[in-house]
């Protein structure tokens, strides 16, 4: 079966409404990393020729991003230890599956990499100490990552920055959550189109 099958993601449906209708699959992941690795594993990777994750993200302090401004999340990080436990070797922390060629091809949009926590980061001497692993933080991005690059699947995220990680994270994803969606929408709307 050839893998034909254009399939865009979210953690919540309001991520996928920026994007409207089009030639692709909607698949409403759930909040989190655990969420987001079950509704994934579902899926048939011969079908998928692309995976593209829309949403809203946090920029790390020393990122440089603005909010409202839309990345390409191109490696992917897990960082579940805050409490600075012992992590087995074995366990996958980074994912960097190859972009989809219209992605690859943006030159618009600033590349980064994404950390995914267990929850909002609202601790500022955490939040410096992620920042050393990426630029962003979303909840999702490495489930989606790892499935991809272990399926040989291209896969972007298109985030849309929200809020500055730190104290004020959720009052500004509050305020800045809808235009964050639309915005990657709009953008991958704009890569889809060439």
């Amino acid at each position: 079966m050839p893998r034909d099958l254009l399939l865009l993601v979210a953690a919540v449906e309001a991520e996928l409404a920026g994007a409207g209708e089009g030639p692709w699959r909607t698949l409403t992941l759930g909040v989190g990393a655990v969420e987001a690795a079950l509704a994934i594993a579902s899926l048939d990777p011969a079908e998928i020729s692309a995976v593209w994750l829309l949403g809203s993200a946090g920029a790390y302090p020393g990122s440089g991003l603005e909010l409202g401004e839309v990345v390409i999340g191109a490696s992917h990080h897990l960082a579940l230890d805050l409490a600075r436990g012992h992590t087995p070797a074995p366990l996958p922390r980074h994912a960097a599956p190859h972009l989809p060629p219209a992605a690859a091809a943006d030159s618009t949009l600033r590349r980064v990499a994404t950390v995914t926590t267990g929850a909002v980061t609202t601790a500022p001497a955490d939040a410096a100490r992620l920042a050393a692993l990426g630029q962003v933080e979303h909840l999702e991005a490495f489930s989606v990552a790892r499935w991809a690059e272990r399926a040989r699947i291209p896969f972007a995220a298109l985030l849309a920055i929200s809020n500055h990680v730190g104290p004020d994270a959720h009052s500004q994803w509050q305020n800045w959550r809808t235009r964050a969606e639309h915005a990657a929408g709009a953008t991958f709307r704009r890569i889809i189109a060439g």
